[in-house]
């Protein structure tokens, strides 16, 4: 595929620790791509490195070999630790961030109106739902009109109301052209939101299979068939 089509591109990469005196491979010669608007869960067990593939896109961890390529212009993220301010208002937090990445702040109220939070925009953050701060966040990862998001794990602790809503925003802005990358332990959010959807084992690439091919209970069945267990 020709990279004018791609927003991420990983190939062969790999990722070592030291840990306790002992090396930890967390990835393991990983490869894959992420097409320009189209959404990818990535999925597995705690410790397949997840994580860590999110945090390597975001500069935020170097790997240890191989190549990666982040080809969006523009990134917006959610990772599993909150960035909003709890003792601030939704508006002064997003203010804040807004101020921080030379974004007009005329930004904030539209993205609050797209998440279902220009009404909360005076209340603290700490005074929100969890289902609402996690929509808070989006609205601030959004509000650089991000070519591609990286989400680690967006609808961890969410009623089914509040899933309902996030996936309704996600799909939105994959209709709009937006990547997205998401970790997930929750496959039936993941098979609504993602198009594609990657499997990780022990740092490796074990599925990689488009989600159209999957029959409502097949994403449970390829995911427990790439861990070796029976479905």
């Amino acid at each position: 595929m020709s990279p004018d089509h791609l927003a991420v591109l990983f190939q062969g990469v790999s990722k070592v620790f030291s840990k306790g005196g002992r090396t930890v491979r967390a990835l393991d010669g990983l490869s894959f791509t992420v097409s320009r608007g189209e959404a990818v869960g990535l999925l597995g067990p705690n410790g397949s490195g997840k994580t860590t593939t999110i945090r390597i896109l975001l500069g935020l961890r170097q790997p240890s070999e191989g190549r990666v390529s982040v080809l969006a212009r523009k990134v917006g993220f959610v990772l599993d630790l909150p960035a909003l301010y709890p003792q601030l208002t939704l508006a002064r937090n997003l203010a804040f961030y807004a101020d921080l990445l030379r974004v007009p702040r005329s930004a904030i109220d539209r993205r609050l109106g797209e998440v279902g939070l220009r009404e909360e925009a005076g209340s603290r953050v700490e005074a929100l739902s969890l289902g609402m701060r996690k929509r808070a966040e989006i609205a601030r990862a959004l509000l650089t009109d991000p070519d591609l998001l990286l989400l680690d794990e967006p609808t961890s602790g969410l009623d089914p109301e509040a899933q309902a809503e996030l996936r309704a925003v996600l799909r939105t802005e994959v209709e709009r052209g937006v990547s997205i990358l998401m970790t997930s332990h929750d496959l039936y959010n993941v098979q609504k939101v993602c198009s594609r959807v990657l499997v990780l084992r022990q740092g490796r690439l074990v599925a990689d299979e488009p989600a159209s091919n999957l029959a409502p209970a097949g994403l449970e069945e390829l995911y427990l068939s790439a861990m070796g267990r029976p479905a």
